[in-house]
């Protein structure tokens, strides 16, 4: 049929649409790109990749002397502002400010490299921005009671549009950012509001259908203290696991012990 045609066809990656013309001319240049790139590692290699004996990935993204798979540190970007396209923006004063920020911020920087861009922590790295909104809404509200349920619903609401904007926006280097976040280890109150208004959103998922979004992918960091039955963000965890029955994200990374745990102590600041 034509719908098998088409996707057979659609030989780009799940994040690039080769139906477009923007894909198609990026495309395009990358192929000169690695031809270009080939010329630099001689005849037998050269052969080898093309006849499909070794595979040299993002050959043509390598002429652009850029990264590969950047951990993006978002939280120092919003903290001391930022310029794109000529316009300097400043510090958000509120959660759904830092949300619309960090969208447009991600998408540039992902354009400025390949792979993918990870954003460690969010829990962390939004808490504050969370409690900006809290004490607005708290100057605002007569009914003081209802302020954290109406905070929650914002967050949910801001985190659709961010998870909007993740699955619909193309980089420049015309696909959407490969994006992946981690949470789970915050257990600041507005750090775990964070990590549960992300986590509502996915469940409830976007547009009309209410579609699993492909991005940003979500990674849930584990540690008995933290998350186990006894520990402070046990209900999250909770929430993950029925998150993950239904959306099939987050996947799981075990800070308890090992290589992974190691590292995270040494370089999580």
């Amino acid at each position: 049929s034509n719908q098998a045609n088409t996707l057979l066809s659609n030989d780009v990656t799940t994040n690039k649409d080769s139906q477009l013309v923007q894909t198609n001319k990026e495309k395009y240049c990358l192929d000169l790109a690695e031809k270009d790139m080939l010329g630099h590692y001689g005849q037998e290699v050269a052969t080898a990749h093309e006849n499909g004996a070794i595979y040299i990935h993002d050959l043509g993204d390598r002429k652009f002397n850029t990264i590969n798979s950047c951990l993006f540190d978002l939280y120092s970007v919003l903290k001391q502002g930022f310029m794109l396209e000529n316009i300097q923006f400043g510090e958000p004063i509120s959660f759904e400010e830092a949300l619309e920020f960090s969208s447009r911020i991600l998408i540039s920087a992902s354009s400025q490299q390949y792979g993918a861009i990870s954003v460690p922590e969010i829990d962390t790295v939004f808490k504050e921005f969370a409690k900006k909104s809290f004490e607005i809404l708290k100057k605002k509200s007569k009914d003081q009671s209802d302020v954290k349920s109406t905070l929650f619903h914002q967050m949910v609401e801001a985190w659709q549009k961010f998870e909007i904007d993740a699955n619909t926006k193309n980089n420049q280097n015309a696909q959407l950012p490969f994006l992946s976040m981690t949470f789970g280890m915050e257990t600041d109150k507005f750090g775990q509001m964070v990590a549960m208004s992300l986590l509502e959103s996915r469940i409830k998922g976007i547009g009309k259908n209410h579609s699993t979004p492909l991005f940003p992918k979500l990674i849930f960091l584990c540690r008995a203290e933290i998350n186990g039955e006894k520990g402070l963000n046990y209900q999250i965890f909770q929430k993950a696991i029925d998150c993950t029955s239904k959306r099939i994200y987050p996947d799981y990374l075990s800070l308890d012990k090992g290589f992974q745990s190691e590292m995270y102590e040494k370089y999580r600041q």
